[in-house]
């Protein structure tokens, strides 16, 4: 396998404006930047959609809501990756993957989510960050099989 994210990164940070409003713009900023390049890449020919592992109590959370009206922009299905450890190891409190389908075959081309490293480092607990790449990986796994 290739470097992790070795195609592109992306990273978002903002000062929090309440009800996940911040977290909500870059997720939607995020995935339409994810789903535009896939898109781009691969044509209309192959099936693209977006899971998401949540920690909320909120059924209306922003940040949901953020990735499903981009992922329906798209035509791109949306669906819950419960239990994924890394929404609280690595995360904190909302992580996705981008996956790309051909020929019954899933692939993940994409991952990110959000984080608290910016907050931390400046001891700014309002300070919100999302991050996200892709690896050429699972996108010259497609190509190629194509």
């Amino acid at each position: 396998m290739l470097a992790h994210f070795s195609m592109f990164a992306l990273l978002s940070t903002a000062r929090d404006t309440g009800s996940g409003k911040t977290e909500a713009e870059a997720i939607g900023l995020h995935i339409e930047t994810h789903l535009s390049i896939f898109r781009a890449l691969f044509g209309g020919d192959i099936g693209l959609s977006a899971s998401y592992t949540l920690v909320s109590s909120r059924n209306d959370d922003a940040r949901l809501e953020a990735l499903r009206r981009v992922a329906n922009q798209f035509g791109a299905e949306v669906w819950e990756e419960g239990d994924r450890p890394a929404v609280d190891a690595y995360y904190n409190g909302f992580c996705f993957h981008i996956w790309a389908e051909l020929e019954g075959r899933r692939q993940q081309l994409s991952d990110g989510g959000t984080v608290d490293w910016v907050g931390q480092l400046i001891a700014d607990a309002k300070e919100r960050t999302l991050i996200g790449g892709a690896g050429v990986e699972g996108a010259l796994s497609l190509l190629l099989d194509r």
